[in-house]
């Protein structure tokens, strides 16, 4: 359509995400009027595609904290404790990685945390990193808060994780109740669409759904015992003078643990689950039981030591024998579970595992149905 001033252009996108390729096994070489009518027919009904960044970055909702040397507010800024290495990093122990790692403090190009470091972080395998307190004061030993590898785009949904203390990059907390909510919505919708969007998504960040306000604690109590069920939170320890001397011994524990009433669970994400939600608490319930079976029958309300995890990441670096507790993760338990053959504890996560599906379709329906996610 040429015209001589010029041609404004505007995209405009359909979406045929659902288009099968039987639709088009048409004779390709009848007159054109015929074929044109044919694939108007099939193309009928598309979504329009709204390509533009009107939706925003769902980061943009993350509440704002105060920096520890300046006196104002930022929003909550993605944590990273490694750095690529200076020339003078190499040969040489400068990372927070227990001793025995040898590989990582030598062949890694990275420098990760700080080998004094107080408190603890996450490698990729759930290792133990010695980290230091960042600007915001985010970091803590107590399992008051929880920690996530967040990625906003969408194309890399797959990597996102829950952990109890910072992963190396791409950290974000939830400290209080309103964190909790941008980030374990983020996780969730995250977990929930992946496999499942349409194609042009892969060119976004992830947004915020629009939420109605009927629906607000219904979809977080969705979100909030999806957590519950899909972290890696653990329960470890990195012992002291480990790298070097002089660094303190350090305790983790499990912020996700529905018995600890010290547990971010506890204080901050379980009283705010709705009653009407029935896949979030048949979930919850599920999760409850299973930690009460494990403390009864197993555990006995004390730790139990060399019970077959020294090879875990979490515990295979140290020299002290590895251990369960009550409160211990559910990787943990269930990893106990597995080598002891302990068929009550594997019943009770199989049907954890069916409910947690359910929770996550449900997400899913809300976002795409309800809260109209890609349109």
């Amino acid at each position: 359509n040429y015209t001589t001033k010029g041609n404004k252009n505007t995209i405009k996108l359909n979406d045929y995400t659902e288009l099968k390729s039987e639709a088009l096994n048409i004779n390709w070489n009848i007159p054109f009027e015929e074929l044109d009518k044919k694939i108007i027919k099939i193309l009928k009904g598309s979504k329009k595609v709204l390509f533009d960044n009107s939706r925003g970055d769902i980061r943009e909702f993350l509440p704002k904290l105060k920096h520890i040397n300046k006196n104002e507010l930022f929003q909550q800024p993605r944590y990273d404790y490694s750095h690529a290495k200076r020339k003078e990093d190499y040969d040489k122990i400068v990372s927070g990685f227990p001793l025995k790692n040898k590989e990582r403090h030598f062949t890694l190009k990275r420098k990760c945390g700080e080998v004094t470091g107080e408190y603890i972080g996450f490698y990729d395998d759930n290792t133990p990193v010695r980290i230091k307190q960042d600007p915001f004061n985010r970091i803590s030993n107590k399992p008051d808060r929880i920690w996530f590898y967040l990625d906003n785009r969408i194309i890399k949904i797959n990597m996102q994780k829950i952990l109890n203390g910072p992963a190396d990059n791409r950290s974000y907390s939830a400290y209080d109740l309103e964190s909790a909510k941008v980030t374990l919505s983020w996780f969730s919708i995250s977990k929930a669409i992946n496999g499942r969007y349409p194609i042009w998504a892969n060119m976004f960040n992830i947004w915020n759904p629009q939420i109605t306000r009927t629906k607000e604690k219904y979809y977080y109590s969705l979100c909030f015992a999806f957590a519950l069920s899909e972290n890696r939170c653990i329960v470890t320890k990195f012992e002291k003078d480990n790298p070097v001397k002089g660094a303190l011994e350090v305790y983790i524990d499990n912020p996700l643990c529905p018995t600890n009433p010290e547990s971010f669970w506890r204080t901050t994400l379980a009283s705010s689950i709705d009653t009407n939600c029935k896949n979030a608490n048949d979930l919850i319930s599920l999760i409850e039981n299973l930690y009460k079976t494990w403390n009864l029958e197993y555990c006995k309300g004390s730790k139990i030591e060399n019970i077959g995890l020294d090879k875990e990441a979490y515990f295979k670096y140290f020299d002290y024998p590895d251990f369960v507790t009550p409160y211990s993760g559910l990787i943990q338990i269930k990893k106990y579970a597995e080598i002891h053959n302990a068929e009550k504890l594997l019943t009770q996560f199989e049907k954890i595992i069916e409910q947690t599906k359910k929770v996550k379709e449900e997400i899913y329906q809300l976002l795409v149905t309800e809260f109209k996610y890609f349109e």
